[in-house]
């Protein structure tokens, strides 16, 4: 299911592959089939979290050996250089330039009219707690669709009868709204209710320097919004699950708390938030060029944020960092930095995004090798549809310290071939070691110095004791 903002309703379709039963809901950050007179942002569902089911229902597990980070502590909001960003086709809103910072004509006066950057830029989440069935943190794996981890988190809202409101999370600025009508064809992956009329709000807190977007939401109730989109033209969009939508630029300031729409309970929200004040949210990708294009697109992976973040200390944000859970909620991501992360690349080794020599922009061909979503004790190959004899999805492994077999990727900086066994589907698996998946391996290979990698299946079910060689047929990536 590809094209410009493919999306999956938590508890309602799987964009999975069938072997891995655990996600429920995902969404794309899609490069492909955008048409580039609209700019149409990824209105994207918000994460692999069932929203029927409670966590208590299995013990949950710290993910990672150390102990639980303290959520209440006051976190650096560039830890581990965790802000990056994904590739869009969307032209930039009053764009930013590059590392440097915000720049062009609006910038004084949008960051005039706009409330004070310094310090926290939150005052509340745009769900109420109690309407919260779990969280999906930044860099959420769920290929083909996600390949690379996602640039924003997701929330699961509780099953009921009753829309969840969804408000402003603190005094800010409506720039955009978009709204998208999916195909009701059964083959796209929508049919019956799913997504039909999804709008994706984005607004700035302080001019142009912090940004962000909350996706998915199904009605929306602002009377600006309602206004705004009686300007709307709706476009076809092509490809499979295609549709239409329509968006329109506007310049409404809201006050904190003030409702903008609407989500069906049990559905989910995406919440992106970029702050391009980050000096290294552009040059921590080892091709930034990949990522950044369009300046500043809220919507591009450079200088993704994590929003939980910028909230104030309080016991809800200690409970919101405690609803980080994968998608059998019973594995929770307490590694710094706690809300995820999607900057991954190690320049020189095997780890990182890696991209397919074909012409898309979409992330189903391409290839993320590096450390799990929940933790750096579990390590991902996330394969999109590119590599032979392998179905697009998610295969984990636990990391070996030493020797050619199961190496975590960042450690593969020659380029000898490295082979890789015993797989995993889903976190509580790898957590658990059961369910294993052994009747075939993988070999990797770093080339090029770096600039390239190559993978190939084999259909051994273990690695021996090597050397091993790439064949021919392997598939092949660049940076």
């Amino acid at each position: 299911m590809r094209g410009i903002s493919i999306l999956c309703a938590i508890a309602v379709l799987s964009c999975s592959p069938p072997a891995d039963p655990a996600p429920t809901g995902t969404d794309a950050e899609s490069f492909d089939s955008a048409p580039p007179s609209t700019g149409a942002p990824d209105a994207t569902a918000a994460s692999t979290l069932d929203a029927a089911g409670a966590p208590d229902a299995t013990e949950v597990r710290d993910a990672s050996a150390p102990p639980a980070v303290d959520a209440s502590a006051k976190p650096d909001v560039w830890a581990n250089d965790a802000h990056n960003e994904a590739s869009s086709n969307q032209p930039p809103h009053d764009a930013p330039g590059g590392d440097s910072g915000p720049a062009g004509t609006d910038a004084a006066k949008d960051a005039a009219d706009a409330p004070s950057c310094n310090g926290y830029q939150l005052t509340q989440w745009p769900v109420a707690l109690a309407n919260i069935q779990s969280m999906a943190p930044l860099g959420l794996l769920v290929p083909p669709d996600h390949t690379f981890p996602s640039p924003h988190m997701g929330i699961a809202t509780k099953a009921g009868t009753t829309p969840i409101s969804v408000v402003a999370p603190a005094s800010l600025r409506m720039t955009r709204v978009m709204w998208r009508d999916y195909d009701e064809d059964a083959s796209s992956g929508f049919g019956g209710d799913p997504f039909q009329d999804v709008y994706t709000v984005s607004y700035e807190l302080c001019g142009v320097e912090v940004q962000g977007y909350i996706g998915l939401i199904t009605s929306v109730t602002h009377s600006a919004l309602l206004n705004a989109m009686k300007a709307c033209v709706p476009v076809a969009v092509p490809g499979v699950g295609g549709g239409t939508l329509c968006q329109v630029d506007m310049s409404v300031s809201v006050k904190a708390g003030e409702e903008i729409g609407v989500v069906k309970a049990g559905r989910g929200l995406d919440i992106g938030f970029r702050d391009y004040r980050n000096p290294t949210g552009k040059s921590a990708f080892a091709k930034p060029d990949r990522f950044c294009a369009g300046g500043g697109n809220v919507f591009a992976r450079c200088y993704t944020a994590c929003a939980l973040e910028y909230l104030p200390d309080s016991p809800d944000k200690t409970s919101m960092f405690n609803l980080l859970l994968d998608s059998s909620r019973t594995v929770l991501r307490t590694e710094a930095p706690r809300c995820g992360s999607v900057y991954h690349d190690v320049v020189g080794s095997a780890q990182g995004n890696w991209f397919a020599p074909v012409v898309t922009q979409s992330e189903g061909p391409q290839l993320y090798l590096g450390p799990s979503t929940f933790t750096d004790n579990v390590y991902d190959f996330s394969i999109g549809t590119s590599v032979p004899s392998v179905t697009a999805g998610l295969y984990r492994y636990i990391p070996s310290s030493s020797g050619t077999i199961n190496r975590k990727f960042s450690d593969i900086t020659n380029d000898d071939v490295y082979c890789f066994e015993t797989f995993y589907r889903n976190e509580r698996d790898a957590w658990d070691r059961v369910a294993a998946v052994t009747d075939f391996t993988l070999l990797v290979q770093r080339r090029n110095s770096g600039a390239s990698v190559a993978v190939e299946r084999r259909a051994q079910g273990t690695c021996g004791t090597g050397p091993w060689t790439m064949s021919a047929g392997a598939a092949v990536f660049d940076r």
